[in-house]
This record gives C-alpha cells, structure tokens and sequence, in this order.
C-alpha cells in the first residue's frame, strides 16, 4: 500500500513538474526496497526508480510518524478509503488531519526513543535518516 502511495505521490510530482523535491517515508522498509528490490514488487519498484531518475533523483528520506502527523493522519484516512476512488485533493485538511496541521504550524517537538544499532545504512539528518547509496 505505502508503495503504491509513493508510485502516486511521484506521478503526481513529475506530471505538475514540481522540482525539486524531498520525499519524507516513515517507512524504513519502502527506503529498503528502493534501494534493494522486491521480487514480488520489482515492477512497482522500478516504474518508482525511472520516475525519480526524471525528477532528477531527489532525496528519498525516512522521518518518524511524529515528524510528518499530518501525512500520518491523511495515510489512515486513506486506508480506510475505497482504493479505487483514486488520488483526492482537499482545500482544506479534513477533520482527521486539523490537531496534526496546528501542531505542525505552533512548531509542536514530540519526543521519541531510537535504537541506533539498528539503523545501518543511515546518517542522521536533523533527527531525520538518510538513505545513502552504496
């Protein structure tokens, strides 16, 4: 699913040709595939790659839930959403999103604990993870 929002959120970066840009996952699995592959998701995984590749191979970043609610609050909307409605655009942020949106503007911190060992291939980029190609 987190993949398919990606695939999404890039054709809709390239077709209104909004560059540069920084793509923010929580997702460390969706940085992994990227960078590793998928056998069951390789065609996905590719169309993603290419498409970047065109948008000038932005910066695929992992940042926690707490750092992006608003995208948080949007994903489970989406999740319980029928698929097939396909990509919604909102004026305004629905319900669901509003405490996230004006956390985000008052500039809320949310504290978090990390297991650094487990973070391999990472750098820490103001408390965001970097993905960096071997």
């Amino acid at each position: 699913m987190e993949l398919l929002a990606l695939r999404e959120g890039i054709k809709l970066a390239e077709e209104s040709n909004l560059t540069p840009i920084e793509i923010n996952v929580d997702s460390l699995e969706l940085i992994t595939m990227l960078s590793k592959g998928n056998p069951m998701y390789n065609d996905i995984i590719d169309d993603c790659r290419l498409r970047l590749r065109r948008l000038g191979n932005p910066r695929v970043v992992h940042c926690y839930r707490e750092q992006n609610g608003v995208a948080d609050a949007l994903a489970k909307l989406g999740s319980d959403s029928d698929i097939q409605q396909g990509t919604l655009f909102f004026e305004v942020p629905p319900m669901c999103a509003r405490n996230s949106v004006w956390a985000d503007i008052a500039g809320t911190y949310f504290v978090r604990l990390v297991k650094t060992n487990s973070l391999q291939f990472y750098e820490v980029l103001n408390t965001s993870f970097v993905l960096n190609p071997d």
